[in-house]
């Protein structure tokens, strides 16, 4: 995370606070997301009580997201 630029907090933000919550269909993973200036924060998170980040996608290209929506993979909820 420290290489993209991200801080723990603002992770934890974007897990409490998203702008969009996906799941993806194929993991079960849940995944926030949240725009951090000029770049989209995707975090890849476990849907328990207790939450487990997977992984951080730090990106300009919201496309990503569409792409995998468009394919029925991520799915909102």
């Amino acid at each position: 995370m420290r290489r993209r630029g991200v801080s723990k907090d603002e992770v934890i933000e974007a897990v409490r606070n998203p702008e969009d919550v996906l799941l993806d269909t194929s993991t079960g993973y849940l995944i926030a997301t949240r725009k951090k200036e000029d770049r989209y924060l995707l975090v890849v998170y476990a849907p328990k009580a207790v939450k487990r980040v997977v992984t951080v996608i730090v990106t300009s290209k919201f496309n990503i997201v569409e792409k995998r929506i468009r394919s029925g993979r991520w799915i909102k909820i």
